[in-house]
């Protein structure tokens, strides 16, 4: 979960390091530093039972070409 959100965060930032930055990363530079493997849990609070439930969470992110 840590990992995706340093990814959100990466995002929300990068018109703020883009404006700041004398050779800002390009689009695909950007994305490119998300690539591979993303393993996690991803949380949610069951309201019924008043207990958080954790769903075992697997993403692959791949490059592709234009």
């Amino acid at each position: 979960m840590r990992q995706l959100l340093a990814i959100a965060l990466t995002f929300l930032a990068a018109p703020a390091a883009w404006a700041a930055a004398a050779d800002p990363l390009s689009l695909e530079q950007l994305l490119a530093g998300t690539a591979g493997n993303w393993r996690d849990e991803l949380q949610y609070r069951d309201y019924r039972s008043n207990t958080w439930q954790g769903l075992p969470m697997q993403v692959t992110v791949a490059i592709q070409p234009d």
